[in-house]
């Protein structure tokens, strides 16, 4: 008779004991396990399932408009915010963040926005290059994106004469050719309506000049005139010019943004501060003379 060591006969019962289990246990557990398993790997893969997006809320603005842009991180946030770098031509502002929590089927959704404000300075077509940002370890890159600034639109005359233009501009060159170097008044025309009753934040957004070098600007008396079948308000401003170079130059158009208080119909004559205006003037062009 052959004794076999106490933990190999130990080893011996329990494979026996486990060969006369039932079939349903291990039917049952396997299939439990995979799916336990399964879960465990799709809830892993929701913690890299991070995107980056970047958008405009306008592709096409005017000069003397803004647009937004707007960094979406959804399911993950940046270790630092991915900062546009410098465009020729173009004002880029950080506004902040916005953050959005969701909870649906049992998921949590989450939604961090970082917001620029892009200001033009001339018309043309601008391109916000690709950016780059780190999320749950990740290097994760947009499409750069493409911002077309249009120029502006002065009044038409039928607007002006109607009185419908709350407010606008008008500018004045002297009807002269000038020499390279020498120094000439422009005069710039700010109109507001009779029933305008406050100005405030008035601000150039566009003051393009190709071939003159703008001066300071001086306000002189201020006049009401009529215009049409309304009364307005003229704030004249003189503006000192260089010109710097012969052949064609030209000067404007002017844009601007100012808020303006009007009178509301709404609230039995309590005034309300209207949101940001621009207004803008018609392109003006001279011919220098050469000495």
């Amino acid at each position: 008779m052959n004794v076999l060591p106490l933990g190999m006969s130990i080893f011996l019962n329990f494979l026996s004991s486990f060969g006369k289990m039932k079939r349903w246990p291990k039917s049952n557990y396997l299939p439990g396990m995979i799916s336990v398993l399964a879960a465990l790997c799709l809830g892993g893969a929701r913690l890299d399932a991070a995107t980056f997006t970047a958008s405009l809320d306008r592709d096409t603005i005017a000069l003397g408009e803004s647009a937004t842009l707007s960094l979406t991180f959804e399911d993950g946030s940046p270790r630092n915010v991915p900062m546009p770098s410098n465009v020729a031509g173009l004002q880029i502002t950080y506004v902040g963040p916005s953050s959005q929590f969701s909870y649906i089927n049992g998921e949590t959704k989450s939604t961090v926005t970082y917001n620029f404000t892009l200001t033009p300075r001339q018309a043309g077509d601008f391109v916000i290059p690709a950016l780059q940002a780190q999320v749950n370890g990740q290097i994760m890159t947009n499409q750069p994106l493409k911002l077309t600034v249009t120029p502006p639109n002065s009044p038409p005359p039928a607007a002006v004469n109607s009185g419908s233009e709350v407010a606008f501009m008008r500018l004045t060159l002297p009807e002269k050719e000038v020499y390279p170097g020498e120094v000439l008044a422009a005069r710039l025309d700010i109109y507001l309506r009779d029933d305008v009753r406050n100005f405030g934040n008035f601000q150039f957004t566009g003051t393009p000049a190709n071939g003159f070098t703008v001066g300071k600007m001086i306000e002189t008396s201020k006049q009401r005139v009529q215009i049409g079948n309304r009364v307005y308000t003229d704030v004249p401003l003189e503006i000192a010019l260089t010109a710097n170079k012969s052949g064609a130059i030209s000067l404007g158009p002017f844009t601007a943004s100012a808020i303006i208080e009007l009178p509301s119909s709404n609230r039995g004559g309590d005034p309300f501060f209207g949101s940001s205006s621009t207004v803008a003037n018609k392109n003006k062009s001279r011919s220098p003379r050469t000495p």
